[in-house]
């Protein structure tokens, strides 16, 4: 969806004599051989009070100049703008497809670790049949599989329920058996799953994004090689798991990308392949954005904190990787939370409110939607096995009070249970809630003998170590309690992933209370299950969640405990069995909306109904809300992301405009432009500040890009400037020798022409050295008093913020706080300029807060003048106007982008000579820039190819490899 931004609207104007003839002030300039749409509007008090009917128009300019005429008229089809419409009236609103031709259709692809499917083997003939697991992924009655073509892809187990390897003799047949299915398998060796899943995934990735930083790992019984610290330590002894996980995701990449086509959905689920989302951006990247992959990245675990997060060597490529999907989603908004925190701290990612009332994540010119949805159990097929448990015994059960013999005797001889499962790992909290219970029945004696706690320990053989010493320290847990009081804790260890339904509906059913006390815990529905299993005919049941897990935020009738308080829990159980039958009908009402209202087929249109906001409505081939093309023509080209085309599409058309144009301007900015750019000011430990001083030439600018500059400013058809914010110290340390190359510091106040122009011109200029004059524009001001009036609380706020400085240049003052913490420096800044405003008022200046710096600076300061100097120089002093533009700036520049448009759309140029511009943004797509690139060494390959005039010759300078 495009929402209208009155804002960047293009108005018409009118007058008396013209009326009822509209038209625009100023051209528009947008690009050539590219179909563009819009539409008319009314606004009203800067109100937008109506647009057009859906019906949009449209142009394709194939000409210098165009002139558009339309006609229309205020009819009853012309509809008033309603917010609600810009929205989807329901989450089951998604395109269906009915029986049109799967061709047309665009595929979701599910991508996992673990296919959601069972397989078994026909001993007798050996045949594999498949059929799908428990899975919130699993093809279920109501998915999203009934509207759209999906496919499943995913690995499959290494080895049979018997211990046998699968061979490649049984790959052909588990194939063909999915094939019905819609899944594709994918074999790996045990090399690759010993190192990137049992290595990579469940012995670092696990532990950490479960909160275990490296500290805990050195003495914790999940580290694998307990009692060598090395392999904690030190994480390069850990590299090869590393390899692995990157050779997984690139293998799942491969997979995919031979199967996906334009507008198709990849959806990848968990940590597992978190490097995928920006492998499979990478492959399709110079797509348009109408043919792209759309790409959706969830995670079902904890997203650990930011401190334990940058314990990972390797935590800025999982951040880059997730960061390369259009959406991510988490299950709690904890999760979320951390994960803007480490994208803030790490990388300098700020985030934003976006439409729709979601997190967006700006990421190298375009926004990644952050979500958090919920999801729930499949209540249809629940209520299926539950009628029948009513109406017959279960699948392999006898009667209820045998559904376990080894718990048997607690509900013959027990009136009340306590019930309770959970992966037999520390992380699951059960010696806390084995040692609550019997602080429980040691402080609350009515309770003895009445009650018992039914604990399943789940062992999946992941993690065998820990697996190993928990049971040993649960078991002798176990046996302490049970001696004081016989028969209180029932205790079973399962080998296997997840108890079966079967058992588990039986235990729910006869537990008046559910137990979790998970110190560390994502998504777990078994809570969800147990609320829905105790509805009438049975009396309503009760939960105590851990406060650490996603469930207590979910479930609001749950009591919530802190496990490690092992008094309260105690006292929580006892709250929980003396409850009044009114009271738990109450927050049993509380949850059970919410557990029928939460199927994962809902859960699934959800997430895409994100993504297809966040895609501006392109998902998917059938429209799903009317309108969803509609816009208002921009004052400018602000270019959306189909507009703009990436560096090698570009650089052939602007060398050819390049060679044969006799007056060419090149504006380039300085950081990020010619030299990498600094690093983001949100980043908590900034590598720039830490590493050793010879690392820091990499902001200088390098020799080879010097010669560069030189070789073009000396054409005598090239006017080339360095228009940058930077003072002017750092330019001149960095260009000054250059004769021929213009340049303008702080913002534009401080000016020095080419040599070339400086000939021609009759302004003054004053001496800084041999080889340069300047141009200084203080406006009037006087700076003296200026500094002395802001300088003490200048001084006062540097005292009380670490890392913080006062900077004094020639126009100007001001106050960094780059080096500071990036919170506490913003809280600092934004108390600055409320306290400094009122005590330079009486001068003609203004306060500018941007990225890092607060700076005092001339009030009329705006670095589009010295843009418009520019061109306008040229324009009296050499030709009637330049041939060819060339704009090249960061993600900052878009000042510098609309200059260039305001200056030619002001000229008085006739159509043969009319002005092909070029505007490039670096480090990503931006507004008002008609195509961008990665970074500044593309930026110089740019200058390499036109210093030679070969538009094939984009190899990378010899001094950058």
């Amino acid at each position: 969806i495009t929402l209208i931004d009155i804002t960047q609207a293009l108005p018409l104007v009118t007058d008396p004599r013209k009326w009822p003839l509209w038209k625009t002030k100023t051209p528009m300039f947008v690009p050539r051989q590219m179909l563009h749409t819009y539409q008319y509007s009314i606004v009203e008090s800067g109100t937008l009070a109506a647009v057009e009917p859906s019906e949009t128009r449209s142009m394709f300019p194939t000409l210098p100049k165009l002139l558009v005429r339309d006609v229309f008229g205020l009819t009853n089809e012309f509809r008033t703008n309603r917010p609600c419409e810009s929205y989807p009236q329901s989450s089951e609103a998604l395109p269906h497809f009915g029986h049109c031709e799967l061709q047309s259709r665009p595929c979701i692809f599910i991508v996992c670790f673990h296919l959601p499917v069972v397989l078994t083997q026909d001993k007798e003939n050996q045949d594999w049949h498949a059929t799908w697991s428990e899975s919130l992924i699993a093809r279920t009655e109501g998915s999203v599989a009934d509207d759209f073509f999906t496919h499943w892809i995913g690995t499959v187990s290494t080895a049979t329920n018997d211990g046998r390897l699968i061979t490649n003799s049984d790959h052909a047949s588990i194939s063909n058996a999915l094939l019905p299915m819609n899944c594709t398998p994918l074999f790996l060796s045990q090399a690759a799953t010993s190192g990137a899943y049992l290595g990579y995934c469940k012995q670092i990735l696990w532990p950490s994004f479960h909160n275990v930083d490296i500290l805990d790992l050195t003495c914790a019984c999940w580290n694998p090689d307990y009692g060598d610290p090395t392999y904690v330590w030190d994480q390069s002894a850990t590299q090869h798991w590393w390899d692995a996980y990157v050779s997984l995701n690139r293998k799942f990449c491969n997979a995919i990308a031979d199967r996906v086509h334009a507008g198709d959905v990849v959806w990848v689920h968990d940590y597992h392949l978190m490097l995928l989302p920006n492998m499979l951006a990478i492959v399709t990247r110079d797509a348009p954005v109408s043919q792209r992959v759309h790409i959706i990245f969830f995670l079902h675990i904890p997203f650990p904190t930011s401190q334990i997060f940058r314990s990972l060597v390797q935590g800025k490529q999982l951040i880059h990787g997730i960061v390369g999907a259009d959406v991510v989603g988490f299950h709690a908004f904890d999760h979320a939370r951390h994960f803007l925190n480490a994208c803030k701290r790490l990388m300098g990612l700020s985030n934003q409110s976006v439409q729709g009332g979601l997190t967006g994540v700006e990421y190298r010119g375009r926004t990644v939607t952050v979500v958090v949805r919920h999801v729930s159990i499949e209540p249809t097929h629940i209520a299926h096995l539950l009628r029948e448990s009513f109406a017959k015994p279960l699948p392999g059960l006898k009667h209820e009070s045998a559904f376990g013999a080894f718990y048997e005797e607690a509900i013959n001889s027990r009136t009340t249970l306590l019930a309770a499962v959970d992966t037999c790992q520390r992380l699951s909290g059960i010696a806390l809630k084995v040692l609550a219970f019997e602080r429980f029945l040691w402080d609350y004696e009515r309770w003895r003998g009445k009650v018992a706690l039914v604990q399943y320990a789940l062992r999946e053989g992941k993690r065998s170590d820990d697996e190993e010493r928990t049971s040993v320290e649960i078991n002798r847990l176990v046996g302490r309690v049970n001696a004081s009081f016989p028969g209180a804790v029932y205790y079973k260890e399962v080998e296997t992933t997840l108890l079966s339904i079967s058992e588990r509906l039986v235990l729910w059913k006869n537990a008046v209370v559910f137990v979790a006390t998970a110190i560390r815990e994502g998504l777990n529905l078994a809570p969800f299950e147990y609320i829905f299993t105790r509805q009438p005919p049975l009396s309503p049941g009760l939960i105590l969640a851990s406060e650490f897990s996603a469930t207590s935020s979910l479930l609001n009738g749950a009591l919530r405990l802190n496990p490690f308080d092992l008094g309260s829990t105690a006292a929580s159980f006892d709250v929980a069995l003396s409850m009044s039958c009114e009271e738990r009908v109450g927050r049993h009402a509380r949850d059970l909306p919410f557990v029928l209202s939460r199927p994962s087929g809902k859960w699934t249109r959800e997430i895409l109904r994100d993504m297809w906001l966040a895609s501006g409505g392109r998902a998917f081939h059938t429209p799903i809300f009317p309108h969803q093309n509609a816009f208002i023509c921009p004052l400018v080209p602000k270019l959306n992301s189909s507009q703009q085309v990436s560096f090698p599409k570009a650089i052939t058309d602007l060398t050819q405009c390049y060679l044969r144009s006799h007056c060419r301007v090149l504006l380039l900015d300085f950081g990020g432009t010619l030299v990498q750019r600094g690093e983001r000011l949100g980043k908590y430990l900034k590598q720039s500040l830490t590493r050793p001083v010879w690392h820091k030439a990499e902001r200088v600018l390098s020799h080879p890009v010097r010669k560069l500059l030189r070789y073009l400013s000396q054409d005598s058809r090239n006017f080339v400037y360095v228009v940058s914010a930077v003072n002017l110290h750092t330019l001149m340390t960095s260009l000054g020798t250059l004769p021929f190359l213009g340049l303008s510091a702080s913002h534009g106040l401080c000016y020095s022409p080419p040599a070339n122009v400086l000939q021609s011109s009759s302004s003054t200029f004053d001496h800084l050295d041999s080889c340069r004059r300047w141009r200084f524009s203080n406006r009037g001001i006087d700076w003296k008093q200026v500094i002395h009036t802001a300088m003490p609380i200048l001084k006062w706020f540097t005292a009380r913020t670490n890392g913080s400085s006062t900077i004094c240049r020639e126009t100007g003052i001001a106050w960094s706080y780059y080096r500071s913490d990036p919170e506490w420096g913003r809280i600092q800044a934004t108390q600055l300029v409320l306290e400094l405003e009122p005590m330079i008022a009486a001068y003609d200046v203004k306060i500018d807060h941007t990225e890092g710096l607060v700076e005092v600076v001339p009030r009329q300061t705006r670095q589009s003048d010295i843009i418009k100097y520019i061109l306008g120089t040229i324009h009296c002093s050499f030709c009637n106007q330049p041939a060819c533009v060339i704009c090249v700036g960061d993600g900052e520049a878009g000042a510098m982008f609309a200059s260039v448009y305001s200056f030619l759309a002001d000229s008085d140029a006739d159509e043969k000579h009319c002005t092909q511009v070029f505007t490039c943004s670096v480090g990503g797509k931006a507004p008002l820039a008609s195509s961008y690139c990665s970074d500044h060494r593309q930026v110089i390959a740019l200058l390499s190819a036109l210093s030679r005039g070969q538009p094939s010759i984009m190899q990378w300078p010899s001094c950058l490899k």
